[in-house]
């Protein structure tokens, strides 16, 4: 059987072929990489602003923005994962480097929900955590970086400190008691050790069994830097306090945005309005727990310049009122009949009812015989 099939007209004309998936996702990541070796070159060049902009770019390309989380312990496979995973990694070293201290815990959570097997991350989150206080975080990255990496030395240097500084006795003595394990000459935790123990005699009993902790004790000539080891770790203590206090107290309470311009519930709705609008703008966004001072409110209520349209109204229909045409009938009446208090002297008067004489003594003496109903 024969088949006839169509030819093209001009056969130099060949159609383009069509783009594999596999094309478009060399293009992305030649695009991503592109971008980030732009932003290296920057942060080399020491121009933190332009580095900052372009690893930003980075993180809103689609072949990094499509990233998705590794599973646990499967680490960074895809290029998406590890380009994402360094980019938040270095903008957290520029936000570190510029003093912004949430930018920087920000941008290095979001490198470890990447991959959390980096000791020296963990490290940098807990050094910013106690730039800001966050003595909280602070701990748990320490803790976190030494089970990355039990030998990393910072981490178990820092983490004696931080839990002195929140506390946490019984376990600083733990740490401290692995520390003098690997350097009996550990400067920080014998300090620390004693001061412990001087505040809180008990624990020198009850910890006996760490017996690296009663090996050694601090020489003369150290005195001075465990002395500094020790005001650090009070100083870190009271900055703590410091931010608790704040958080504690009751902040001022909020003012109206909006004036009370009439005595209604229409206009008091819309002043209500406006201050929740207020309070949830993504500019500057507060608590809605907040009080708010309404004394204004009543100023206004109370002071007669307030426009209040009601009383107008009122004083309008109170002039509109025709007078009242009752009928005066029942009034003609009582006047026909007039008070009856008037006419108590001309009601015939009753008689008074003559009393029953006393009885005499006889009879007193003798009293009538009853006669029998026969």
């Amino acid at each position: 059987m024969i088949r006839l099939s169509a030819l093209n007209v001009d056969s130099s004309e060949e159609s383009e072929p069509e783009r594999t998936q596999e094309s478009i996702k060399q293009a992305q990541e030649a695009e991503a990489l592109g971008l980030y070796n732009k932003a290296l070159q920057h942060q080399e060049a020491g121009d933190s602003v332009r580095a900052e902009q372009t690893y930003n770019l980075l993180l809103e390309s689609h072949l990094v923005k499509e990233a998705p989380v590794p599973e646990e312990d499967e680490g960074l496979h895809k290029p998406g994962q590890v380009l994402k995973y360094s980019a938040y990694k270095n903008l957290a070293v520029l936000a570190e480097n510029r003093g912004d201290w949430e930018k920087a815990t920000d941008a290095y959570l979001e490198a470890v929900l990447l991959d959390d097997s980096d000791v020296t991350v963990w490290y940098h989150i807990g050094t910013v955590a106690i730039k800001s206080s966050n003595l909280g975080l602070a701990r748990q990255a320490f803790q976190e970086g030494l089970r990355c990496n039990p030998k990393h030395w910072l981490c178990l240097s820092q983490l004696c400190s931080v839990l002195y500084a929140i506390g946490d006795y019984a376990t600083c003595l733990g740490v401290i008691s692995e520390a003098l394990d690997r350097d009996e000459h550990f400067i920080k935790g014998l300090a620390l050790r004693d001061k412990i123990f001087s505040e809180e005699p008990y624990l020198q009993r009850d910890y006996q069994y760490l017996r690296s902790l009663f090996v050694n004790t601090v020489d003369d000539e150290y005195t001075e830097e465990a002395e500094q080891h020790v005001k650090e770790a009070l100083h870190l203590r009271e900055e703590r306090l410091r931010v608790i206090e704040t958080y504690r107290k009751e902040p001022a309470p909020l003012e109206p945005v909006k004036p009370l311009t009439s005595y209604t519930w229409a206009a008091l709705g819309e002043c209500f309005v406006a201050l929740y609008d207020h309070l949830t703008s993504p500019d500057d966004p507060k608590s809605l727990a907040r009080r708010i001072n309404l004394e204004s409110y009543y100023k206004a209520i109370v002071t007669p310049d307030i426009s209040m349209p009601h009383k107008a109204s009122l004083a309008k229909l109170s002039d509109q009122t025709p007078a009242s045409n009752f009928s005066t009938e029942g009034f003609q009446v009582y006047k026909a009949t007039g008070n009856p208090a008037d006419n108590e002297d001309k009601l015939p008067k009753k008689t008074a009812k003559r009393k029953k004489p006393p009885p005499s003594g006889m009879d007193t003496e003798f009293p009538p015989k009853r006669r029998s109903a026969r």
